[in-house]
Order: structure tokens, then sequence, then C-alpha cells
């Protein structure tokens, strides 16, 4: 009987350690993408500023009214 229990714990032991990376690759892959997001965001309203800091006023009003910003950023 003793030999049961025992496997049964090894295997409980296997279950919590194997569920405990997997976690912890989920939560570090999380975190990665929270900040890889933040950084594109970040980088797309820069340089939609700067974008529209170079133009002429002319080219801003239709930079502005027919929101090119939104394809520029793109690029």
């Amino acid at each position: 009987m003793k030999l049961d229990l025992d496997n049964i714990l090894y295997i409980m032991m296997y279950m919590v350690f194997l569920l405990s990376v997997i976690g912890s690759i989920a939560y570090f892959c999380k975190k990665i993408y929270c900040k890889l997001k933040y950084i594109l965001i970040k980088n797309i309203f820069l340089n939609r500023f700067i974008y529209s800091k170079e133009l002429i006023p002319k080219q801003y009003v239709s930079f502005i009214k027919y929101d090119i910003w939104r394809y520029s950023s793109l690029f």
C-alpha cells in the first residue's frame, strides 16, 4: 500500500511542477506582449507627431481633415 501512495505523491509533485512551469511561461509571455504593445503604440504616436511637425500649413490641413495620419503612421 505504501508503494501506491508514494507513486500518487510523486505524480502530484510532477503535476504541480509542470503547472508552475506553464504558469510562469504564460506570465512572462503576457508581460512581454504588453511591453511590446506599449512600445509599438508609443512609436506610432511619436511618428505621427514628428511627421505632422514637418508639414507646411496647407499639407497639415489635409493631414488632419482627411485623416491621412492613420495611413502615414503605418510606414
